[in-house]
């Protein structure tokens, strides 16, 4: 089975006749290169997913200012893409520690992989896909073999990064559903 969450949307596409030729022609980039989503589990396991997030984004802050008269400004997904762009946030301050995003925006992710209460708590009414049983499939399909303590590790579950000292950008957390409640709430 290949897991993926990928949705990007922005205003050019809403409404073209509202963006520049350059944010378009950028737009159309990202749309050609980088929302082909990272690679998937379980044909790929962790760290291939996240490492394709940092790529792409250690490429636009190297180069989307020069090819496309733009900087990298915001990042942010929803649920799987939620913990993927926390955890290419949490690489940049490392990777690229003088560069700043001026914001996060993060949709219902899944920030601890070890999975938080409201996850194993939360059942699942006959419309929704996701229960903890499913999410816990998931999250082995993507650590396999992964110990409580290594999911608890913040390279593979950003809800345990140590935050102090950081200058964090402005963010927008959005709990979303009962199963993913507890990691917007903590991590907001």
């Amino acid at each position: 089975m290949t897991l993926q969450s990928d949705l990007t949307i922005d205003a050019s596409k809403f409404r073209p006749e509202a963006a520049s030729d350059q944010i378009q022609k950028f737009n159309e980039y990202l749309m050609d290169t980088m929302n082909k989503g990272p690679k998937k589990a379980p044909e790929n396991p962790f760290p291939a997913g996240p490492e394709d997030c940092y790529d792409a984004a250690e490429w636009l802050i190297d180069n989307s200012k020069a090819k496309y008269g733009l900087d990298l400004q915001f990042l942010g997904g929803e649920s799987t893409g939620g913990y993927m762009a926390t955890s290419t946030y949490l690489h940049l301050t490392t990777s690229r520690p003088a560069f700043k995003l001026s914001s996060l925006l993060l949709n219902y992710g899944i920030y601890d992989l070890s999975l938080l209460p409201s996850v194993h708590n939360f059942k699942k009414p006959a419309t929704l896909m996701l229960d903890g049983e499913t999410m816990t499939y998931f999250r082995d399909a993507f650590c396999p073999g992964m110990s409580y303590d290594q999911l608890r590790q913040p390279s593979v579950s950003p809800f345990h990064a140590d935050l102090r000292g950081l200058d964090l950008p402005p963010a927008m957390f959005v709990c979303g559903t009962e199963r993913l409640r507890d990691g917007g709430l903590f991590f907001g």
